[in-house]
């Protein structure tokens, strides 16, 4: 832009030294063109007829160029930049776009009936904030993401891959690809220190657009399109889901409490019911013989101790066989399968009574199951989860949500750095028991789960 101010302005000054030499000739009569032909030995008028024609050209190619150097600005908000979109056609001639922003709300919802009328081929991505980090926007989030899969079923036209970054936005993009040309939207978001989201405000500022035309819009898009790619194949939509098992898949709390209960009274020792089912939802997960030790209220010296976990295993491999999975369970690990998502088991239930639910209900299911002789360092270690990662070959932490009905394995999950949900179903805990613990969302019910599952990680699974 500067270059081309200074080119304009030698074309203006030149034109005007043209004109001041020719009034001369017919006014002043300082005898100026003989200074210009003196030395040249052409003709005055020759002379100054090239120079006026070069100052022309040279002020039209330095307006020119400042004119494609301009970086257009228009407000940022969705009326505004839909307007902008529309009025210069870049969807309709778009063959690709992505989108980098906080949700994916500022693109679905006003464009939603474009995207189920969208009559051509065509491919977006979306990189957009993990719903469940941010509190201040989680229903928002999953509510754009559920018009998203709502989009795709509709149009098959239309192929959405959604990705999700887990740190404070810095700036919106949107690029509109066509085959030679893209045009690139640059939205920033204002920094408040104060604010509980900190980056805030982009729909109240401004977007600047550029496109590839020119030279210097097309190196500050490939910057800006590198970052993208960068940020996109560090980012993954969600590539494992690891359930417990008793009380998250399986109706089996109730066994396990039957099973303790009577492992104690076999072992001439009473309990006062409603606190022990209590007690028992609450260590699920915990190794067996730890478990004893904090379900007793006197010392028992190891033997005891001993003889009521062996006692406790047996009695509940006796039940479990009329243990079923809960409502919808199937139908969420369908889902699941359908998306190519690998599942993992967790739990503190000896392998062989986990193997038998395992084989009864959920036949080629799930890849990997980690039972409570896998593992020395048990819930609320993180050992178990890290361990169901490395099986699954699951590179990244962030790449994963755990399902959990215990505050033990909550625990074990927000010490492995991993998102988990937390489920209560019959369960005699609150929600807060969970949440306490670090559990991201709690649900009464698998159908409340399912739902959200299929809106918060909808995405095409690449391997």
């Amino acid at each position: 832009m500067r270059q081309g101010r200074i080119i304009e302005y030698i074309g203006l000054i030149g034109a005007v030294a043209s004109i001041i030499v020719a009034i001369d000739s017919y006014v002043i009569k300082l005898h100026l063109m003989d200074w210009v032909s003196i030395p040249t030995g052409l003709p005055a008028g020759f002379v100054v007829g090239i120079f006026a024609i070069m100052s022309i050209f040279l002020g039209i190619s330095g307006r020119l160029l400042t004119k494609r150097s301009r970086i257009d600005v228009i407000p940022s908000d969705a009326v505004s930049v839909t307007k902008y979109v529309d009025d210069n056609k870049l969807f309709d001639r778009a063959s690709k776009m992505d989108f980098y922003h906080y949700t994916a709300e500022t693109i679905v919802t006003p464009w939603r009936g474009k995207f189920k009328k969208h009559s051509r081929p065509l491919e977006i991505r979306i990189l957009v904030r993990r719903p469940e980090v941010d509190s201040g926007k989680h229903q928002v989030a999953e509510g754009s993401l559920d018009t998203v899969n709502e989009i795709c079923r509709e149009n098959p036209n239309i192929d959405i891959d959604v990705r999700f970054y887990q740190h404070e936005p810095l700036s919106r993009l949107q690029f509109y690809i066509e085959p030679k040309v893209v045009t690139c939207l640059i939205g920033v978001y204002r920094y408040e220190q104060s604010h509980p989201m900190h980056f805030v405000g982009a729909e109240d500022n401004a977007m600047m657009i550029l496109s590839n035309r020119w030279n210097r819009e097309r190196s500050v898009i490939e910057a800006y399109q590198s970052r993208f790619e960068y940020q996109w194949d560090q980012c993954s939509p969600l590539r494992s889901v690891i359930f417990d098992m008793d009380g998250v898949l399986i109706n089996s709390m109730k066994y396990h409490f039957q099973s303790w209960k009577k492992a104690f009274e076999n072992a001439g020792i009473s309990v006062e019911e409603e606190k022990f089912r209590k007690m028992v939802y609450e260590l699920e997960g915990l190794d067996a013989r730890q478990s004893v030790r904090t379900l007793c209220d006197r010392h028992l010296d190891k033997g005891v101790i001993d003889q009521i976990a062996n006692d406790k295993n047996k009695i509940y491999l006796s039940l479990s066989s009329e243990a079923k999975p809960f409502a919808d369970v199937c139908l969420l690990l369908d889902y699941l399968n359908s998306r190519e998502v690998p599942l993992a088991v967790v739990t503190g239930t000896p392998r062989e009574a986990a193997e038998g639910m395992m084989e009864r209900h959920f036949r080629g299911r799930f890849k990997e199951l980690i039972a409570g002789e896998d593992i020395k360092s048990g819930k609320p270690a993180p050992t178990p989860f890290l361990e169901a990662l490395k099986r699954l070959n699951i590179k990244s932490n962030n790449q994963c949500l755990i399902v959990e009905n215990a505050p033990l394995g909550v625990q074990a999950a927000a010490a492995a750095k991993i998102p988990v949900y937390g489920i209560l179903m019959d369960s005699p805990l609150d929600s807060t028991d969970l949440t306490k613990k670090g559990a991201v969302r709690v649900f009464a019910s698998h159908r409340d789960l399912l739902d959200s599952i299929m809106k918060s990680r909808f995405c095409r699974i690449n391997s």
